[in-house]
Order: structure tokens, then C-alpha cells, then sequence
């Protein structure tokens, strides 16, 4: 019977680098996901009105975010009680679009200044975060209006955040 030939174990290896690097130079390369800051006129209530499209975000370490719309009163601003410690805060206004940059994992909350009373908040998950077991407490924590409080645990409640 004759001998199948093996796959010498050098080739394997740089078979494996070459495309952990090919996977890294895409993700490097991925263009940003991107939110939409939405007014819409056809609303009945200032709630539905005013919103990010998507209102959460689940991104790998190193992702980016293309903020769209941050003109006409639109903002876009980092929570401080739903940011992770040490990452850098934003705040984005009189923008047409802004790429923000996410390096570290956690939950990032953001806010539109202007309609952030209005419920016009996100959460950006990324990667997976150390636990969460405090995110209804900080959400509680905030100094936003109850109705951004209340979008906040919602969003939070629905992409399995909290219980």
C-alpha cells in the first residue's frame, strides 16, 4: 500500500500565520458599522421621534462606529457611568458623519445631549464584557432623564444584558 505523503509540519505552520495575519488585516480593513442619528417627522411622540438606528451594537475589540447625523441638534456623547474606565470619552456635534474607534471591551452608553431626555440613547457592547452584573445599577446611576433610564434598561433587558 503505498504511503500518503504528509503535509510537512513547516508548511502547516506557515499555512496557520499567514492566515491568522489575513484575518487581521481584514478585520483592520472592515469598513465601520455604522449609526444613524434619526429624526422622524412621522412620529406621533417626541420617544419615537428622535433615536440611533441601531439602538445597540455588538462589535469585536478594535471595531469602528460611524456616527452619522450629528448636525441640526444632534450629538453624540459618551455616559459616564456607562463607560468603560480608562477608555476615552467622546463627544461628536456638527458632524455629517464621525468614526469613533472602540479599543476596549465593556458597555458604552451614548447619549444625544439635546434628545437624550427624549430616550435618544444606544448601548455599544464590545466584545464579551466582564460581567454586567452592575449595568442596572449604573443605568440607575445616570443623571439622564427616566425615559433615557428606561430605553437604556430595555435595550439592555432585550440583547440579554440583564436579566
Amino acid at each position: 500500500m503505498p504511503k500518503t505523503p504528509s503535509f510537512p509540519e513547516h508548511a502547516l505552520r506557515r499555512w496557520a500565520i499567514s492566515a491568522a495575519v489575513l484575518v487581521v488585516a481584514q478585520a483592520a480593513l472592515a469598513d465601520p458599522v455604522v449609526v444613524e442619528q434619526v429624526t422622524d417627522v412621522a412620529a406621533t411622540n417626541a420617544h419615537d421621534m428622535f433615536q440611533f438606528s441601531p439602538d445597540i451594537l455588538r462589535i469585536e475589540p478594535g471595531g469602528e462606529v460611524e456616527f452619522r447625523n450629528s448636525i441640526r441638534g444632534h450629538t453624540v456623547h459618551s455616559i459616564p457611568e456607562l463607560w468603560p474606565e480608562g477608555a476615552a470619552p467622546i463627544g461628536i456635534s456638527y458632524r455629517p458623519e464621525a468614526v469613533v474607534r472602540f479599543d476596549a471591551k465593556g458597555i458604552y452608553g451614548i447619549t444625544c445631549r439635546r434628545h437624550g431626555l427624549f430616550g435618544m440613547v444606544m448601548l455599544v457592547v464590545v466584545g464579551a464584557p466582564d460581567g454586567g452584573g452592575d449595568l442596572g445599577t449604573r443605568i440607575d446611576a445616570t443623571v439622564l432623564s427616566q425615559e433615557a433610564r428606561d430605553k437604556l434598561r430595555s435595550i439592555a433587558e432585550a440583547s440579554g444584558l440583564l436579566p
